[in-house]
């Protein structure tokens, strides 16, 4: 997979492209993506999609308190998997979201790139104010010498699957939910950093890693989850939190590989949350907060036992 940031020229064969913020790469894009494939085979042509970096909505500021279920890392990570041959990564501005939706069409998806035909959700919307809809591209279509494709809503037991609706789940611990959305386990990736080594000293070493500020997290607690690091899957158990017990100030994702103590530091970590265990608390003693991990440790065993 090759990302190519505009203005950057491209030069690929025929684009089938998919276009959309793609925040949590959740059920819904991996049907857009799907369909993108599938389309790309039909037509002779190459899988695309047409992205837009930083977020929008963090761009307009009308949300400036929204936080990502994907990071770009992330993002690139996940899109990695799923058969898109080039990711086109536009830079959004203010300057950009003024452009009328015919002129970003013409502009970008037509001069820049070429397409051939582009796939869309049920209730896609672009340009100034979004008010394009697949109508105005159908039209453009016509006109320029590229198909559209429509995408029908998706449904998960009656629930929109929607960016929103998973943060809803993920900001209320509701990690099932929210990872039933996503069609996989929720995830934060990072580079395991050098921390106090309070966990070694405790028995129980930690791999942390320092989430970035525009990451979604879900409430402070523990949670038990699967860790992936050089390409070996563990069983772990992970804190999100400040450490009130050992006055810790920044915020920092400690994650225990259950049954192991391996030299992590500097490598990539990909945390898979699965559920979550118990709230973040502070403790009269270490040896009490030594005792609640041990038994917190046995929960996730048990947890994970159930799945083999």
């Amino acid at each position: 997979m090759r990302i190519i940031d505009l203005p950057e020229k491209v030069e690929i064969s025929n684009p089938v492209v998919t276009i959309g913020t793609f925040d949590g790469v959740h059920r819904a894009h991996q049907t857009l993506i799907a369909w993108t494939r599938t389309k790309a085979r039909e037509l002779n042509g190459t899988p695309v999609l047409l992205t837009f970096h930083p977020h929008p909505r963090i761009v307009l500021n009308t949300d400036s308190q929204l936080k990502l279920i994907t990071t770009w890392e992330e993002k690139e990570f996940l899109l990695g998997h799923l058969g898109i041959e080039y990711i086109i990564r536009v830079p959004f501005t203010k300057e950009f979201a003024l452009l009328p939706p015919t002129e970003y069409i013409e502009q970008v998806l037509v001069k820049s790139i070429g397409v051939k035909a582009i796939i869309v959700g049920y209730n896609h919307r672009f340009g100034y104010k979004r008010q394009g809809d697949v109508n105005l591209l159908r039209e453009l279509g016509k006109k320029h010498g590229f198909e559209v494709f429509e995408v029908p809503r998706q449904m998960t037991d009656s629930i929109k699957i929607s960016s929103t609706r998973i943060r809803e789940y993920i900001s209320q611990a509701d990690i099932k939910e929210g990872n039933a959305l996503l069609g996989y386990p929720f995830l934060i990736m990072g580079t395991v950093r050098h921390g106090d080594k309070r966990g070694t000293k405790l028995g129980v070493p930690t791999a942390n890693i320092i989430p970035s500020k525009e990451k979604l997290l879900p409430p402070n607690g523990v949670y038990v989850a699967r860790a992936v690091v050089d390409n070996h899957y563990y069983n772990a158990v992970v804190n999100i939190g400040r450490r009130p017990t050992v006055d810790g100030t920044s915020l920092v994702v400690e994650t225990h590989l259950i049954g192991q103590n391996l030299d992590l530091y500097g490598k990539t970590l990909r945390i898979y949350l699965l559920d979550f265990i118990r709230p973040e608390q502070e403790f009269a003693s270490l040896d009490s907060l030594r005792q609640q991990i041990i038994k917190n440790i046995n929960q996730a065993k048990e947890y994970l036992a159930q799945f083999g």
